[in-house]
């Protein structure tokens, strides 16, 4: 048996395989080429609106900061404002409070004098108008203050002298301290015809407890009646 062997005859052709590797090659630098130039309008177009955006957003925060100080202005006014206010009624409240006490002094004062021209009990003479003891504020250390006057009648002087003693216990015992002992004076010399007043201070000894006060009233001549009073300690001092 004899086998037949055909033989397929193909021509060589070396120019087309050139060709068509030269056409693919042309295409893919093509198509790099346009995806390049289309980034490139692409990124224009971005960069385009991103410059848009920052002029946008610039604005918007040229216009914040405008409002801010415009707004900080307005607050600096209505604080100033207040603040005037603020003086205004301060400078008002202490004017009232000044007035309050200026017609308080006044009352007082009016009190006095007509304590002096008609007093409410229509007696006549010598009188011990005020007379109080206060604290200092330093330990043993006390103020008194008092005010005598001559009521109704003030056609003559009226002279004599006012006495102090504080009356309590020293060291438990029954003991009392006149006006000497408690200060640099003995007595308080008067000589007035519508009143006088007297303010000094004394000094209690070490382990002295004050009960009360004595004060006596002389006044010299003839016809004229002394004034003794006896007074409590003032409470808590």
């Amino acid at each position: 048996m004899s086998t037949t062997h055909s033989l397929v005859v193909k021509a060589y052709r070396p120019w087309r395989y050139r060709i068509t590797i030269l056409i693919l090659l042309a295409l893919a630098i093509a198509a790099v080429t346009y995806a390049y130039h289309r980034g490139l309008a692409d990124g224009g177009y971005f960069r385009g609106e991103a410059r848009v955006e920052r002029e946008r957003m610039e604005s918007d925060l040229a216009e914040a900061a405008r409002t801010e100080q415009r707004l900080r202005e307005q607050v600096a006014v209505l604080e100033r404002a207040q603040e005037v206010s603020q003086a205004a009624r301060e400078n008002l409240r202490r004017d009232v409070v000044g007035l309050q006490d200026d017609i308080q002094q006044l009352r007082e004062e009016l009190a006095f004098y007509r304590g002096i021209v008609s007093p409410e009990d229509g007696q006549r003479g010598l009188q011990v108008q005020e007379f109080s003891i206060t604290p200092t504020g330093d330990p043993g250390h006390y103020q008194y203050s008092l005010m005598l006057i001559q009521a109704l009648t003030h056609d003559r002087r009226v002279d004599g002298q006012a006495r102090i003693t504080v009356q309590g216990r020293l060291d438990g015992e029954p003991h009392s301290l006149d006006l000497a002992t408690l200060s640099d004076r003995d007595a308080l010399h008067f000589s007035f015809r519508y009143f006088q007043g007297f303010d000094g201070e004394i000094q209690l000894p070490e382990g002295f407890e004050p009960q009360e006060v004595e004060l006596s009233v002389q006044p010299s001549g003839r016809n004229r009646s002394a004034i003794e009073e006896r007074r409590e300690w003032p409470n808590g001092q």
